[in-house]
């Protein structure tokens, strides 16, 4: 009896025993994988925060993190008062610091609430890691783990023009459950242990997939319009019925200048406002985009009335041109070019039919701006191959195909060439030679024009210097306007004064100026540097003689349309005088170009013309040809 007794005894113990040390080891086991599981999470939620801590710095700064947070201490409060408000008690350190020269990081933003740094103050950490980061772009988790706590910092590459900038660093600790010596207690305790981890799970869980609905949201929307973004394109295009639509796409009009004239704000400001306009233009089954930089796409829900997209296109352009754009007191003037594909489901795809609706907003462009063009002109497929596009501009600066073409100046004074114009060409991949009339047009107030207007520029100073002959350079309004070529300029001038001598900076008069005084204060500055100006095309526009003056132009180059036939028609010859008139009692000398023939040639000598360029002097050539006076 005993013996069943012991027998009973020793089953209950060691069932109780084993009971125990399942217990022990499930809450172990629950411990470790709690422990993971945080880990995880809070990594995901520190990327979550991350993410939108970049975003809230790119919106207030576009670039040069250090130079604006150094200067604009009001700025960095904003900021810094900005992250803490992402911070819990989980996450209670956010700050963003910088390499400098020497390696080490210093503060830009902290956020934290206690135990901040300074602006500027060096951070000591482990700069392997760091390092290893600040090269990669990408992002870093270093955790420290121990039995009763889980500490580490997440960190976040700042990209700027495709550089780390500076690094995002988002501190996380938690407790986690009693350690194992501390585990064996009574069951009760155990199991309340376990309800409480399972409860915080479930918290973290749902916390978790609130933020993925959040994050869901953010990733298809455009976070300065607030209007769908290509992400949310991408999803939708295999279940949209293209018989049901039409596609719009939109370029709002010489947006570069906008930012270049009143600044990078100004530019956020006028996409916002347009992309209200566009929200209240259209209906509740369209759908409106923000495709890329100042371009919209536009569904238009055209199944019932296929006219209904082309008086919605209509409607937007009226109302774009017509809104009273006011940003810091200046009234800037905005307009849109639109393309309409009324019928895309005669394309093979989604695609497809974007790309018809793109070449029709490029005739918009190309034939004036500010208009809607809904069906394609008979010569479309003809200006396809005619007119090259940006990207192949792009790949013939990769390729290094860009060369310069010098056309000589002929002084009738003394009958020899004096100066050279410089003009642009592509060398295509046959071989062949594209003239800028195939080019320039389409990447027009584009950022390849501007990496385009560098390279002839930095060619045409390097020719100048090592012949130490006059190079002439066509710049336009937005040219003149652009901060990174206006520092290209200055620094090469200021460094040569043999260079500034020997360089003429010709302006189109026929460029649109929005800014007229900006214009005079840019015009100004090259003068400043030693350069002359020289006012390109004269006469074949609105020819502002009150402009003219005001900047003190040293040339007047008159326009081509009338030099041209300037033997056969009394008018433009007329023009022609008068424009030396003007220019001889301006203290300005003249320029005739397309002088094409020896009775142009005479014409224009009889005219007391200071200066003369054209095919009857010399062709446009790779080379500068010599001095020796050309006719006798």
């Amino acid at each position: 009896m005993r013996k069943n007794y012991y027998t009973l005894y020793i089953f209950i113990i060691s069932t109780i025993l084993i009971s125990i040390i399942y217990l022990f080891y499930a809450v172990y086991n629950t411990k470790e994988e709690l422990s993971i599981n945080l880990q995880n999470k809070f990594i995901e939620n520190a990327k979550y925060l991350s993410l939108n801590m970049e975003k809230l710095l790119k919106s207030k700064i576009s670039k040069n993190l250090y130079g604006t947070l150094k200067e604009n201490p009001f700025l960095r409060e904003d900021l810094e008062a900005s992250l803490s408000l992402f911070l819990t008690p989980t996450f209670q350190y956010a700050y963003v610091l910088y390499r400098d020269k020497d390696g080490k990081y210093r503060y830009l933003l902290d956020g934290s609430k206690q135990d901040k740094g300074a602006f500027d103050e060096p951070l000591s950490v482990n700069k392997q890691q760091w390092d290893k980061l600040y090269k990669s772009s990408k992002s870093e988790v270093i955790i420290q783990n121990s039995l009763e706590n889980l500490y580490g910092t997440f960190l976040q590459a700042i990209i700027y023009n495709g550089k780390t900038s500076a690094i995002i660093a988002i501190d996380f600790s938690t407790q986690l459950p009693t350690s194992i010596t501390k585990v064996i207690k009574p069951v009760s305790i155990i199991f309340l242990y376990l309800f409480i981890a399972l409860g915080l799970m479930i918290i973290i869980l749902t916390w978790q997939t609130i933020l993925n609905i959040k994050t869901k949201k953010q990733s298809i929307t455009d976070s300065l319009t607030n209007l769908y973004n290509r992400n949310y394109l991408n999803e939708i295009q295999s279940s949209i019925n293209l018989q049901n639509y039409s596609i719009a796409m939109l370029d709002l009009d010489k947006f570069k200048i906008i930012n270049d004239t009143y600044g990078h704000k100004a530019g956020d400001y006028v996409l916002q406002r347009s992309s209200e306009i566009l929200k209240n233009s259209i209906r509740d089954n369209d759908i409106a985009t923000r495709y890329g930089g100042e371009e919209f796409l536009l569904l238009l829900y055209t199944r019932d009335n296929k006219k209904s997209g082309l008086q919605i296109c209509e409607r937007i352009r009226s109302d774009i041109e017509k809104y009273t754009f006011n940003y810091d007191g200046n009234d800037i003037l905005v307009t849109v070019s639109i393309g309409l594909n009324k019928t895309p489901l005669e394309q093979k795809n989604f695609n497809d039919a974007v790309k018809i609706a793109d070449q029709k907003l490029y005739l918009s462009k190309n034939s004036g701006r500010n208009k809607v063009t809904s069906s394609l002109v008979e010569s479309i497929n003809k200006k396809i191959t005619e007119t090259r596009d940006i990207d192949f501009v792009k790949q013939a600066i990769l390729d290094d195909r860009i060369i310069c073409y010098f056309q000589a100046i002929y002084n009738n004074k003394n009958n020899k060439i004096v100066k050279y114009e410089s003009l642009v060409r592509i060398i295509d991949i046959d071989g062949s030679l594209v003239l800028p009339n195939s080019f320039l047009p389409n990447i027009t107030y584009t950022t390849i024009h501007f990496k385009l207007t560098q390279i002839i520029l930095n060619r045409s100073f390097e020719m100048a210097l090592n012949n130490n002959k006059s190079i002439s350079i066509n710049l336009n309004y937005s040219d003149l306007i652009d901060r990174d070529i206006e520092k290209f300029i200055v620094k090469r001038l200021r460094e040569s004064e043999k260079l500034a001598s020997l360089i003429t900076f010709e302006i189109l008069e026929s460029e649109e100026i929005n800014n007229i005084e900006l214009f005079k204060e840019k015009i100004a500055l090259l003068h400043s540097l030693n350069a002359t100006i020289s006012i390109d095309d004269f006469g074949s526009g609105f020819s502002n003689f009150r402009t003219v003056l005001d900047i003190e132009a040293d040339y007047l180059k008159i326009d081509a349309t009338l030099i041209k036939n300037i033997d056969k028609n009394i008018k433009d010859y007329a023009v022609v005088k008068n424009i030396i008139l003007f220019a001889k009692d301006a203290d300005m000398k003249t320029i005739a170009e397309y002088v094409h023939s020896k009775e142009v040639f005479n014409k224009l000598i009889d005219l007391g013309v200071d200066y003369m360029q054209g095919y009857y002097i010399s062709k446009p050539n790779k080379n500068l040809i010599n001095e020796e006076k050309l006719f006798t």
